[in-house]
């Protein structure tokens, strides 16, 4: 009997089909980019005597988690936002990261950028909001004082004054510290990535000290750097007059459960979570994630 008989050469014969793409389903971890802080002098008039200032800590970016489904061959545009520069405008806030379905294309899903801990009274709401700022002059103004607000499940706001001394930056985990009298307060607390793409603890999305005449405040991840380092969503540590310090940038996280990898795009690694074991892409820039 001929082979073809029993299907030989007919993968039909045996139940074997060609295979069927499946969407992949995956979860994304955004961090917004952290607020920086700047200190200028203070005088209310052309003959006051210029004062010191010291700027309250930056907020830390929002940190939000999302999931969804996407199809074979399509792609997520990801747009990872800057940390804030060191001045005293609208630039001092960090800005959002988000993903979108085209180039250019409207965000789906947003994490916002945290406020400016600068000494001006504008620019301090955000993920997390910015750290009240204090200066030596009896008349700088109570708005210029004020800390920031938070974005509730974003972040936190910032931390009060006292007497000479700024507030620290809110974070993801905590509220900014409050001053005490020339004691900046203390950066809020951030996240532990490592609880979303495994590995080692990486700290994101926290608040910079406040400046004070006698100690700064530590960052909410207990450092005491100036400047947030990249990718952290970390805010500025508050400065005295004439000087500034800069957020950190965001990130993107996508994670799968798996151990081959089903798309493209970023630094990919394998990692276990909660004993489940998963594809991780990691974006420090703004990129595209694309399901092969």
């Amino acid at each position: 009997m001929s082979p073809l008989a029993f299907g030989i050469g007919s993968s039909k014969a045996f139940g074997i089909a060609k295979a069927t793409a499946v969407p992949l389903n995956w979860e994304m971890l955004l961090v917004g980019g952290g607020g920086g802080s700047y200190a200028t002098g203070y005088g209310a008039s052309d003959d006051e005597f210029i004062s010191y200032t010291y700027s309250g800590g930056g907020g830390g970016g929002g940190v939000r988690t999302t999931s969804g489904t996407t199809a074979n061959g399509s792609s997520l545009y990801l747009t990872v936002g800057g940390g804030g520069a060191a001045v005293d405008n609208s630039t001092g806030k960090g800005s959002s990261t988000y993903y979108a379905l085209t180039s250019g294309g409207a965000a789906v899903f947003t994490s916002l950028g945290g406020g400016s801990g600068a000494s001006s009274g504008t620019n301090k709401d955000g993920s997390s909001g910015g750290g009240g700022s204090q200066s030596t002059s009896p008349f700088f103004p109570v708005a210029n004082r004020t800390p920031g607000t938070g974005t509730a499940g974003e972040g936190n706001n910032g931390g009060s004054v006292n007497t000479s001394a700024a507030g620290g930056g809110g974070g993801f985990g905590g509220s900014g510290g409050n001053a005490s009298s020339g004691a900046g307060g203390t950066g809020g607390s951030g996240y532990n990535l490592s609880t979303f793409a495994g590995g080692s603890t990486v700290n994101v999305g926290w608040g910079g000290g406040g400046s004070g005449s006698i100690t700064t405040g530590n960052n909410g991840d207990g450092s005491t750097t100036t400047n947030a380092p990249a990718n952290s969503g970390g805010g500025g540590r508050g400065q005295s007059s004439y000087s500034g310090s800069t957020g950190g940038s965001g990130r993107v996280v996508i994670r799968y459960p798996g151990t081959v990898a089903k798309a493209t795009g970023g630094t990919i690694t394998y990692e276990t979570v909660g004993g489940t074991a998963y594809v991780i892409h990691t974006f420090t820039g703004s990129n595209t994630f694309t399901v092969l």
